[in-house]
């Protein structure tokens, strides 16, 4: 007799949903915790966790008592994979397809499962909308943003060609190629490239669910070269023209850049600073780091702190983002994303374009440059090590060799002129 987890494997929708009460109960079984409380655990606690059994529990409402009744656990292979997100992912999976079964009139109390079958055809917008939901519960809410923004671009491109409500079948290799064409024409190959890998991801979860029978993308459409972006050192010139410029059309991207610059914080990282995070009495910033939850401390230079104090910071809510399309702080309903392109957009229109600055010149240049100017002042009295100790609670590097690694990158360690020590000249 075929078991139902062999069902749940197979479901492919057709469902007509009853309307009647529910009739079942799904929930999981993580190893004892409430999964809301994962980050407080200790590393070892999680290891704990992650060492019991993970499965699937659910009931069903006997048809005569009408009462819930527990069911065998499905645990579906979940306990072979070792991460919290993993086993969610697959736990979520087999919930949905379970829901689906049972919606779709199956009952454990039925034993003719084997002539019971339900089927239904995805549109693109629901194979899309429905792998979305999947990722949700497993990727941090920035990776989530980058999905959906995927997921809307892709859309607008499937609508505009009459496709978005076509079966999801429909959308084959050469629809995709033509998409990521649009993309490569519209800005890069590494733009390009990282489109790819968010859809591919995308139909490898509907490969996963039966919603398709495989992942063209990732067996048929490549990745193109691209050359690595690296924004480059500032030239002293070109930074009296853009702080001159600024100081009187945009004060306040100004001082958005001198946190890059003097403070060494990435662009992500100064847009997250609220008022509360400036501590100018002890002159320090709290921030949350680039791909990190927790907070890290850094000291603010007087040379910045005598600027903030102007600004009366304490007439603020002390949740107010201290950055702002106003030029002020205040409230402002954008995630890290948002909040990245408005000033990346601002600082194009206001210095890239109006001074024809290329490619190589962006926000995180001035963190480059400024990071080169000091290592090259302690270089005037110091040996490279100790020019390096000196930078690393500077520039906030966690190692020596991460900063060593990224001095090169920036090629702040070029030597002076060498032409006096030749022995011979041509």
């Amino acid at each position: 007799m075929i078991k139902i987890i062999d069902k749940i494997k197979n479901v492919h929708l057709n469902v007509h949903f009853l309307t009647a009460r529910k009739k079942y109960t799904i929930g999981f079984y993580t190893g004892g915790i409430n999964l809301s409380e994962w980050n407080d655990l200790s590393k070892n606690r999680q290891k704990e966790v992650l060492s019991k059994e993970w499965y699937l529990r659910w009931s069903y409402r006997h048809p005569e008592t009408h009462k819930l009744v527990r069911q065998n656990n499905i645990k579906a292979g979940v306990n072979y994979y070792n991460t919290k997100s993993d086993r969610l992912q697959v736990l979520n999976t087999f919930k949905r397809n379970l829901e689906l079964l049972l919606d779709g009139g199956y009952s454990p109390f039925n034993k003719d499962i084997e002539n019971f079958s339900i089927e239904k055809q995805y549109t693109a917008n629901e194979a899309l909308d429905f792998v979305l939901a999947l990722k949700k519960s497993t990727i941090s809410n920035r990776t989530y943003n980058d999905y959906y923004y995927e997921v809307e671009k892709f859309k607008k491109f499937l609508q505009k060609h009459l496709l978005l409500k076509s079966n999801i079948n429909k959308v084959t290799k050469n629809v995709v190629v033509r998409y990521l064409n649009e993309i490569l024409n519209d800005s890069s190959a590494r733009t390009r490239n990282n489109s790819r890998s968010n859809l591919s991801s995308l139909f490898t979860l509907m490969k996963d669910n039966f919603i398709i029978e495989s992942n063209f993308i990732k067996a048929d459409v490549s990745k193109l070269s691209s050359l690595g972006k690296t924004d480059r050192t500032i030239p002293n010139d070109i930074l009296k023209t853009i702080s001159g410029h600024l100081k009187n059309e945009n004060p306040s991207l100004l001082l958005y850049i001198k946190f890059v610059a003097y403070n060494f914080l990435r662009p992500v990282e100064v847009n997250r600073l609220i008022i509360k995070n400036v501590d100018l009495k002890e002159k320090r910033i709290y921030f949350k780091a680039k791909n990190k939850q927790n907070f890290k401390i850094k000291r603010i230079p007087d040379i910045l702190v005598d600027e903030l104090l102007k600004l009366n910071l304490d007439k603020y809510d002390p949740n107010d983002f201290l950055f702002t399309p106003s030029g002020t702080p205040g409230q402002w309903d954008r995630d890290d994303n948002g909040r990245r392109e408005y000033f990346t957009g601002k600082f194009k229109d206001s210095i890239k374009d109006k001074f024809n600055l290329g490619s190589e010149y962006g926000i995180y240049s001035f963190r480059h440059t400024y990071i080169t100017n000091l290592f090259r002042t302690y270089r005037k009295t110091m040996s490279f090590n100790a020019a390096i100790d000196s930078l690393m609670p500077i520039t906030g590097h966690t190692s020596k060799e991460g900063l060593v690694n990224y001095i090169h990158k920036i090629d702040a360690d070029i030597p002076a002129d060498w032409s006096a020590d030749l022995e011979f000249i041509l």
